[in-house]
């Protein structure tokens, strides 16, 4: 289990590849920036986007036409395929948090390729966390009220989360390799090769539909 557990977080670390700026500093929350959207159709319209907070830009994205903020147009999740704003990019998937039902959420891209990382932002459930100090920025306050939920997910297939790779993880991971035999092979026998999760998102992300 603990070899496993060090498997899973090195996996998972290995997908942030994205540097996102959620510092309040480079890119401000509430105001709006170059950006984009993509239609379930695979269109892609680039205008301005909202820069939310990270709960929000998870529920909606307010895209503008231009940088005077006219034509505004309010899309959810299932309404688009993607969207990106400033540095962040985010796509329409099946997953909301936890391990049971999952409606569509846009969730934060980490890491793209034919099996790419996300980080979905959960909020804390101590209602006390949601007071916000007098001195306090709302970078800090946004930062403090969430925490990380590290995802994968192989082309269009189910999501799967940090949790779910502790339950049952080389029967998971061999199967989000399944196309890389060897890979695949030594993960469904538990190798114990320190090397492997390593070298697993390089091979994974060269496998047959890198996208």
């Amino acid at each position: 289990m603990k070899l496993c557990a060090l498997f899973a977080g090195f996996l998972l670390s290995s997908f942030a590849a994205f540097a996102q700026d959620w510092s309040g500093t480079i890119y401000k929350f509430e105001e709006i920036y170059p950006g984009y959207i993509v239609s379930q159709q695979g269109d892609t319209t680039q205008g301005y986007v909202l820069h939310g907070g990270r709960a929000f830009n998870q529920q909606r994205c307010v895209f503008y036409a231009d940088g005077a903020k006219k034509g505004r147009r309010d899309f959810k999740p299932g309404e688009l395929k993607a969207y990106g704003v400033a540095d962040k990019h985010y796509r329409s998937i099946r997953f909301s948090g936890g391990l049971l039902a999952k409606p569509q959420s846009f969730v934060l891209l980490s890491k793209n390729g034919a099996i790419s990382g996300f980080i979905y932002y959960n909020k804390k459930d101590d209602q006390l966390v949601y007071l916000r100090g007098a001195n306090e920025s709302l970078a800090d306050f946004d930062a403090r009220i969430h925490t990380e939920d590290w995802v994968l997910q192989k082309l269009n297939e189910q999501p799967i989360q940090q949790a779910e790779l502790l339950l049952g993880f080389a029967k998971k991971v061999s199967k989000l390799v399944s196309e890389h035999t060897e890979l695949a092979t030594k993960v469904a026998n538990k190798e114990k090769d320190m090397a492997l999760p390593v070298s697993m998102p390089s091979s994974m992300n060269t496998m047959p539909g890198t996208i």
